[in-house]
């Protein structure tokens, strides 16, 4: 889906229409789309498109507050970040500046399609690691992951920098 958003939002701009409005109301339908994509995935995953009965449990909740209001303290915190950029640069430059910027935000979250596959893959093996307390192993994966990474975008960075211009 990410990869959707960033080509459509490029065929959005070239053919439909090339004012920021038009952009952002691409990124609106498009996020409205991955949240809930997401969420039927989610509910297919852990078995809930079954008729089953689900409610909620507040034992449970009083296990995971303090765990689950830092994770969204953080993720709150990083989306202010990931929009202050916007902010800052619109409002210091002109709005072709910004458009640039958005581009190459654009591309650069692209590459991070080609990340994904490893970070899935290697995950469970970290999480293995780290509870059998195996940080050698650990670290040794977790190079080996990076340097895998590395070799899978490191030529289309490269190509992406160096042909930026004829983007």
């Amino acid at each position: 889906l990410s990869l959707g958003r960033t080509i459509g939002s490029v065929w959005v701009i070239i053919f439909i229409d090339s004012t920021v409005a038009t952009f952002y109301q691409w990124q609106l339908f498009f996020g409205l789309l991955e949240t809930g994509s997401m969420l039927v995935a989610a509910w297919w995953a852990v078995g809930l498109g079954k008729l089953i009965r689900t409610g909620f449990d507040g034992q449970i909740l009083s296990t995971i507050w303090r765990y689950g209001l830092k994770v969204g303290g953080v993720t709150i915190f990083a989306m202010v970040i990931k929009q202050l950029d916007k902010l800052t640069i619109s409002k210091l430059l002109p709005i072709a500046q910004l458009g640039y910027y958005n581009t190459a935000g654009l591309v650069s979250s692209g590459l991070s399609v080609l990340i994904q596959p490893v970070q899935t893959a290697i995950f469970p093996r970290f999480t293995n690691l780290f509870s059998r307390g195996d940080l050698v192993e650990l670290a040794r994966t977790y190079h080996r992951a990076a340097q895998t990474v590395s070799l899978i975008v490191a030529p289309v960075a490269g190509a992406v920098a160096f042909f930026s211009r004829d983007l």
